[in-house]
């Protein structure tokens, strides 16, 4: 493959090696290689002879051999090899060059039939000695094959930055006001008086969470220059709190493409011929769209295949007007207190961001990027058989060592700046590739850093001192390296920077702390310490911290400390080799210099020791002793009491103004305004007094809450899934009926346990929830676990608490694991209610008169009240009327004043005193949700209406194959020679008939009533199991961990309330793992009733898109002992395949109560 450059005038094309196949690379660079361009071309004078004589010369360059080209001419340009814009054009070959193979080289992969290649890099340590030659091409066919996950690209039609017309005003009045609102909006999350009912850092984090969102989306609207501005800002963890580094992190290039009209004319303008004649093939649609470009494929007329990456036109017309304006935001964020003032280097970040910016899209500049790589580092160009670097299935197929991958991909970057001080600046996923010989392939020379020598030098020293673990060094090199101000007492610097390094060095894999954490703490030490990180560092975090990502992505057990290391060591033998004579004079002329510095300081040293001795002796000097933390306190009461007097003074002075101008004393109104105004600003200063003393707390206390930090997170990082699976859900007296309870506790066990490639002899306890136990016999859950094929030495218990029974299973299971009880627990539930027999209940006394009467065992151990002795479906009527969830569609008009509210200022805008909504909604029930975009008003379903779209969901879930991953197919045995049958689809969906569930009668209230058999959940017949293990175990048998168990919560209320505990349990839950709702992906609620899942939705505030997505209980059945497990199971299945990360399951349970879990898929 070659790259064909269309921008800035530069062509680059392929040469085919000849003479004996060697050539030497100097005559293969980027910067080496002048060619005579084509003679531009101009449709007003094109015809059909013209365009067969370009294309005869076209056809020649592309095939003729390098050595007849005068590759090295020098002197000035020739004005007719001049591009569009002024520049040299230059043709740039990027034919194959590879080191010599052994028998045992390289080797290419086929892959759709033709040769996957790969156009970049290979990073390795030089070997001189190694010869360039040339490798053999064959010559592919001229179609171009089609792409494997090719996708249509959107257009860039509709933004505004993309229409030709598009001036500066225009664009000037975008970014300003972009930048005014972001200035209100950060104003008011860090004024504590702007939160209603007190401040707490919870809401702070809240807010600015909805904040950052914001800020993403906006940055995505203002087009190219703020995405890239946006990802570089991503890396400044000193810079921004933690909420809005991981919001712009989210940013990838998903700028639109633009026409191939556009791009078409950009090449043929630039490369001055039409694509005809350049291309024997041409392809239209764009294999791949970045803000600043995009890439097509094309042929050559010599049958070589390439990529043509084409900038976006009019780029550097929107870059000019974008970096005049930001310019003047640096400036004014340099000023501005609210965004760190002078502690931040606005202007220095600026200039980085202004020259990487002009540098990435100057195609020429990326060629001799790749030039100076090649100088440092064994470089090939042209096909490379690589495997992307975060493609694991891949790289795990063909056997590479991901732990060795991770580890060279950092020491390769450690060379890069610590030894070259040049560096690959964007080394993300798709620039980093993995070739046959496991090293590296890098792409993308466009964004490269440089380290100054001096500065490396620094850094080096930062690195000896780091490793040494000599907090005093540190804090001289980063005083050295301008990123930290020597002003003031350094003791509490000095403190923090120990305790980093203490942890750092010496956390265990389950403590290690990540550079994204180490950021958020940085940015806590930069609020009220002389920090201040120089933007020459901004690429280099950037990098780091990318490849951090990449590394755990590669190896869980990654640690960049353990793998930095063995270089450090490395570099510190190097400096303490023996010298050279040159060495040894320099070090020992800088040792005389320190010696000859401290000589002749040493007896001003001693004068001022006796001065305070003398001092001492006379009374003149006195010692105190002070107790800081009691100090600080006094001054903030002080500061409090002077606050409280400026309010009591500027109160009266604004009511006495008020008073003398109603009189007609204007002059001594206008002065008690003053008054007022004075005192108020004073109070104002006062309360930023205050903050700054709270701020410089929370400096002292870091140490105890980082501790915290990483203990709460090896804590909760402990419980994993590695294997879940679920049976069918059999319908009342169906398919699953002739099976019991716990054969289909067996088969969910079983097959849960081979999907978690986990040897069941391994199993330490088992957790099984089952309801209805008359006439299963002695323990169901150890007989289901034992037909599973699990030890007779493993403890079993059956967990009984009705609906909630297989997630309170779970829960146990989690907290034995966590309490370092077991290391691998089985758990889920079981329930067959077609097998629930009828009971005789006073027959053991004797019938009198041979009369007695039949109790339903399911009824009366399930499916009653017994606090209230009547129906569950009885509490379901209770909860419809209590929150207006009528069955029939009578309007009700709501007025709805949602003026003041709490949810309304946090929410949608932080001014207090703003925007009053009024709503007169037509609606039987209305549904408020809050989204980072803002409110969504929306009619909820009523129970049938949300009945049928249970069905539909489930119906939809099934049928695109959603539940195969969770279902283990039941094998069914005939009886009487008839021929097994295999179920595995869940039954109740087959039976769905929307017009006659609208027609049933309520079932439990006849007039008015909203419970139907078609609105509750369906009599089912089916079991779930999941495997957890330690995490430390997980490590130890190399098993795929699925997610972890990051909390979970009980919680209980009247009885005849069951139906909205989920509401109660679920905010516990997700308090307890530490996280937000607003993190919460996606929700999986029991729908015992319609009315259950409805009223648990509106209670919590919740986006009914997010609950229940693949259908619940109303349509695939609710097996009592079973549907807490089935929940987490499908809770699972939706978070993998709607690309989510955080879910929660909730059960209510008879009796008043309810379980939640929260998980994070992995």
């Amino acid at each position: 493959m070659a790259a064909i450059l269309a921008s800035q005038g530069c062509y680059c094309r392929h040469i085919d090696l000849m003479n004996e196949g060697r050539i030497l690379s100097d005559n293969l660079s980027f910067s080496s290689s002048v060619s005579n361009p084509f003679v531009k071309f101009d449709r007003k004078i094109h015809n059909l002879i013209f365009s067969d004589k370009l294309r005869m010369e076209v056809e020649m360059r592309q095939t003729e051999s390098p050595a007849s080209k005068n590759l090295g001419s020098s002197g000035p340009p020739d004005p007719k090899k001049l591009g569009s814009n002024g520049r040299v054009i230059k043709m740039v070959p990027t034919s194959e060059v590879v080191k010599k193979r052994t028998p045992n080289g390289n080797r290419v992969d086929i892959q759709n039939r033709t040769k996957q290649v790969i156009n970049g890099a290979t990073l390795a340590k030089r070997d001189s000695s190694a010869a360039l030659v040339k490798s053999t091409r064959s010559r592919e066919t001229d179609k171009l094959p089609p792409l494997e996950d090719f996708r249509v690209l959107p257009t860039d039609e509709g933004f505004s930055w993309a229409d030709e017309n598009y001036n500066d005003f225009r664009r000037t009045i975008d970014i300003w006001s972009f930048v005014l609102a972001l200035r209100v909006r950060v104003t008011f999350d860090n004024a504590k008086w702007a939160y209603v009912r007190g401040f707490t850092e919870d809401k702070q984090k809240s807010r600015r969470r909805r904040t950052a969102s914001w800020l993403r989306e906006c940055v995505l609207q203002l087009g190219p220059t703020f995405i890239k501005l946006g990802q570089l800002s991503s890396t400044r963890s000193d810079l921004f709190p933690r909420e809005f580094v991981d919001e712009l992190a989210k940013l990838q290039d998903r700028v639109p493409a633009f026409s191939p009209k556009k791009a078409r004319s950009f090449i043929e303008r630039e490369l001055g011929a039409p694509i005809d004649v350049l291309f024997k093939a041409f392809e239209d649609q764009p294999i791949a769209a970045a803000s600043l470009g995009q890439v097509h494929r094309a042929i050559l007329h010599n049958g070589e295949k390439v990529v043509v990456k084409v900038q976006r036109p009019g780029l550097k017309k929107l870059f000019d007007i974008d970096l005049r304006n930001l310019k003047l935001i640096a400036e004014y964020f340099q000023r501005s207190e609210t965004f760190g003032g002078a502690s931040r280097d606005w202007i220095g970040i600026y200039e980085e961001c202004k020259r990487i910016l002009y540098e990435e899209i100057d195609y020429i500049n990326e060629g001799k990027n790749a030039d100076r790589f090649a100088e440092i580092f064994e470089y090939k160009m042209g096909p490379s058989a690589g495997v992307k670097i975060n493609h694991l299935d891949m790289l795990d197929s063909r056997g590479y060592d991901r732990s060795r991958i991770s580890s060279r991909a950092i020491e390769a970057y450690l060379i890069q700046i610590l030894k070259t001080g040049f560096f690959h600046a964007d080394p993300h996923p798709g620039n980093l590739a993995v070739d046959v010989d496991e090293s590296l392939i890098y792409y993308d020379f466009g964004m490269m850093g440089e380290i100054k020598t001096f500065t490396r030098k620094r850094l080096l020293e930062l690195f000896y001192a780091v490793y040494e673990k000599d907090a005093k060094k540190v804090i001289q090199s980063l005083i050295d390296l301008e990123a930290l101000q020597p002003t003031g007492d350094l003791s509490s610097v000095r403190r923090s920077v120990q305790f980093f390094l203490n942890n750092l060095l010496s956390q265990t894999p389950d403590q290690q702390q990540t550079l994204a954490a180490i950021g958020e703490d940085l940015f806590a030490i930069a609020q009220d310490q002389p920090f201040l990180f120089p933007s020459t560092f901004t690429f280099v975090i950037r990098a780091f911290s990318t490849l951090e990502g990449i590394g755990y992505i590669l190896d869980p057990d990654f640690s960049f400390v353990k793998i930095a290391a063995p270089y450090a060591q490395e570099l510190l033998d190097g400096r303490q080799r023996p010298r050279n004579g040159t060495q040894l004079v320099e070090e020992i002329r800088k040792q005389a210099n320190d010696a000859r510095s401290s000589t002749i300081s040493m007896p001003y040293r001693i004068q001022r020791i006796e001065d305070f001795v003398k001092q001492l002796e006379a009374g003149d000097l006195k010692l105190r002793v002070r107790v800081l933390e009691s100090e600080r306190a006094a001054r903030k009461a002080t500061i409090l009491q002077m606050a409280t007097m400026y309010t009591v003074l500027g109160g009266t002075l604004l009511n006495l103004g008020v008073t003398f101008s109603n009189q007609g004393s204007q002059v001594i109104a206008n002065g008690s305004f003053i008054g007022a105004g004075v005192f108020l600003t004073l109070l104002l200063r006062s309360m930023q007094r205050v903050k700054k003393l709270d701020k410089f707390e929370k400096m002292i206390f870091i140490s105890n809450i980082l501790n915290d930090f990483c203990r709460d997170k090896a804590e909760r990082c402990h419980v994993c899934v590695v294997g879940v699976a679920r049976t069918p859900m059999g319908a009342f007296l169906g398919s699953l009926s002739s099976l019991p309870a716990t054969k289909l506790g067996s088969i969910a066990i079983e097959a849960a346990l081979k999907r978690a490639n986990v040897d069941p002899s391994t199993v330490q306890e088992v957790f099984f929830g089952n309801v209805l136990c008359a006439n299963l016999g002695q323990a169901p859950a150890r007989q289901a676990a034992l037909g599973a094929g699990i030890s007779n030495s493993v403890v079993c218990t059956t967990i009984n608490k009705v609906c909630a029974s297989g997630m309170k299973a779970t829960m146990l299971a989690a907290q034995s694991i966590q309490l370092g009880i077991n290391d691998v627990v089985v758990a889920g539930g079981m329930e067959s209610m077609s097998n629930v027999p009828k009971y005789l209940a006073e027959a053991r006394k004797g019938s009198r008169l041979g009369h007695d009467s039949l109790v339903d065992g399911m009824l009366k151990d399930g499916l009653w009240d017994v606090y209230n002795d009547y129906g569950m479906g009885n509490c379901a009527e209770l909860c419809a009327d209590t929150h207006s969830i009528p069955r029939d569609d009578q309007p009700v008009c709501w007025l709805v004043f949602y003026l003041f509210s709490v949810q309304f200022l946090e929410h949608i805008f932080p001014l207090p005193f703003l925007f009053p909504l009024v709503a007169c909604l037509s609606t039987p029930m209305v549904t408020i949700s809050l989204q980072s975009s803002g409110i969504i008003v929306s009619e909820a379903p009523l129970p049938d209406s949300y009945a049928i779209q249970s069905f539909e969901r489930g119906i939809a879930a099934q049928d695109s194959g959603a539940f195969a991953w969770e279902i283990v197919p039941v094998e069914v045995p005939g009886g009487r020679g008839r021929p097994s049958t295999i179920i595995d689809k869940d039954e109740g969906l087959g039976k769905f008939d929307p017009a006659k569930l609208r027609k049933l009668r309520p079932s439990f209230k006849e007039s008015g009533g909203s419970v139907t058999a078609g609105n509750a959940s369906s009599i089912s017949d089916g079991a779930a199991a999941l495997v957890l293990v330690s995490g430390e175990k997980a490590l130890q048998l190399g098993l795929k961990v699925l997610a972890k168990v990051t909390g979970y919560a009980d919680a209980a209320q009247a009885p005849e309330l069951f139906t909205t505990a989920p509401a109660l349990a679920i905010p516990k839950a997700i308090s307890k793992a530490g996280l937000d709702a607003s993190q919460v992906d996606y929700y999986e609620i029991n729908e015992a009733f319609a009315v259950v899942a409805l009223a648990n939705q509106k209670l919590l505030g919740l986006n009914p898109e997010k609950v229940n997505v693949h259908g619940g209980a109303v349509s695939l059945g609710h097996p009592l002992g079973c549907s807490g497990a089935r929940i987490l199971v499908t809770l699972l299945g939706v978070l993998k395949q709607k690309h989510g990360k955080y879910g929660v399951g909730g059960v209510c349970n008879g009796g008043g109560g309810a379980s939640a879990v929260v998980v994070e898929l992995l």
